[in-house]
C-alpha cells in the first residue's frame, strides 16, 4: 500500500484466504493511514477491495499464499507472494 499510495486497491488472494483478508481490511486501512500520517504529516487513505472474481492460483504465483495488488484498472500491479519473495 505504501509503495503503490493509491486511493483504492484492489487485492487478488487465494480463494481460501478470501474470509480472512476481508477481516483484516479495515486494520490494514487504518494503519496505512496511521503510518502516511506519522511519516509524511499528510493525511492519506486508502479504500482495499477484495476481487471475488479471480483469484490467486499456481499459475499467478499464488500456490504457497500471499497477494498481488492492483490499481487503476489492474494496469498496475504490484505481486507479493511467497514465489515472488523467493
Amino acid at each position: 500500500m505504501i509503495k503503490l499510495m493509491e486511493d483504492e486497491l484492489e487485492l487478488m488472494v487465494r480463494e481460501d484466504e478470501v474470509p480472512m483478508i476481508s477481516g483484516l481490511l479495515r486494520e490494514c486501512q487504518e494503519e496505512y493511514t496511521e503510518i502516511m500520517l506519522r511519516e509524511t504529516t499528510r493525511d492519506y487513505a486508502c479504500t482495499l477491495i477484495v476481487r471475488e472474481d479471480r483469484y490467486l492460483t499456481k499459475e499467478f504465483g499464488g500456490e504457497c499464499g500471499g497477494v498481488i495488488l492492483l490499481a487503476h484498472n489492474r494496469r498496475i500491479v504490484c505481486a507479493n507472494t511467497l514465489d515472488d519473495r523467493l
